[in-house]
């Protein structure tokens, strides 16, 4: 228990020493706030002065709420003056502005304020900043008369308007019959259209037969001539040129004789025709050497002379054209 002395406490006495403290610390601020606040006027008041120009009708009357537009020269944004007395207080309420050196209607800066009490008021000097939010004018204060947006002959001015009872509408039945009569028209055309469809008759028509195959030998000269016209051979491209003698004449043997020629080595596909005795001896003989010449450049870095791929290649017709199907069934050995 703390000791009483005096008819205090020794803890009461401490609480009362720090109280002291705290008081004597809030006078202080409050005494800095005041120095700020008194050297703030100076500093405001000597910023340049322009006046307001109201828009729209100057005589038309100012009444409480409304939205009072205000137009000064130059591009600024008006802001609360603050101060000991706010702008509330003193019978005003200030719209937010736009920011400087957006797009505006009428040349000049707009400065939006609404009186929220009548009697003759007096909008106070605001400062007018740049988009920096400097201060760099200030508006001449302005005299205006408020009138109250209440009627003089209301009996009741301080309470509200009582709210209406609610509205009886009328059925909207030209409404739904205009609806009803756009979908029966809608499901008609629908209906229709879903008949029409159903009897309409089917046109069948016959395929196009398809052109027979081309014969093989037909198709191993329109490949070996492409192959001429390509110039790989005069490019110095022989690898292309070579591969591609080689597998016309792999496709067209396969179908000319029924095996599988494509997927056969050279060596695979000399055998089979040797086995087969589909070619003569000769025949089997100048083939089994132009596919060795093939394959020397096909599959190694050979180059060869200058006339070789132009004679390969007259070589692979000339056997297309030695061993292509003779009409009549002759089919011996060539």
């Amino acid at each position: 228990m703390a000791k009483r002395w005096c008819g205090f406490s020794v803890r009461e006495h401490g609480n009362a020493g720090a109280k002291t403290v705290r008081t004597a610390g809030v006078i202080g601020l409050l005494l800095l706030a005041g120095a700020a606040a008194a050297e703030e006027p100076a500093d405001f008041l000597s910023l340049p002065a322009v006046d307001l120009e109201r828009e729209g009708d100057p005589a038309a009357p100012i009444r409480v709420g409304d939205q009072v537009r205000f137009r000064v020269e130059g591009d600024f944004k008006a802001a609360d003056p603050g101060g000991a007395e706010p702008l509330t207080e003193q019978g005003w309420s200030l719209v937010e502005q736009p920011v400087p050196g957006a797009a505006s209607p009428a040349p000049g800066s707009a400065v939006t304020v609404v009186p929220i009490k009548p009697g003759a008021l007096t909008l106070p000097s605001l400062p007018l900043k740049d988009a920096s939010g400097k201060a760099v004018a200030r508006t001449n204060p302005l005299p205006l008369q408020v009138v109250s947006a209440i009627s003089k002959d209301d009996p009741k001015p301080q309470e509200p308007v009582p709210l209406k009872p609610p509205v009886s509408l009328k059925f909207p039945w030209l409404a739904v019959t205009l609806l009803v009569l756009v979908a029966l028209a809608v499901a008609g055309l629908l209906l229709h259209a879903l008949v029409r469809w159903s009897r309409r008759k089917h046109v069948v028509t016959s395929p196009v037969p398809a052109s027979p195959p081309k014969p093989e030998d037909e198709v191993a000269l329109a490949a070996l001539a492409a192959l001429e016209a390509a110039g790989f051979a005069a490019r110095g491209q022989f690898k292309k040129h070579y591969f591609g003698i080689s597998e016309t004449l792999k496709v067209y043997l396969g179908l000319r004789y029924g095996f599988d020629a494509p997927e056969c080595t050279s060596s695979e596909l000399i055998a089979v025709l040797e086995d087969r005795k589909i070619l003569s001896d000769r025949r089997l003989d100048q083939t089994e050497t132009l596919f060795e010449l093939l394959d020397r450049v096909k599959f190694t870095d050979h180059v060869p002379a200058a006339d070789e791929p132009q004679r390969l290649l007259e070589e692979a017709r000339r056997l297309v054209l030695e061993t292509r199907r003779i009409s009549g069934g002759n089919d011996a050995p060539r």
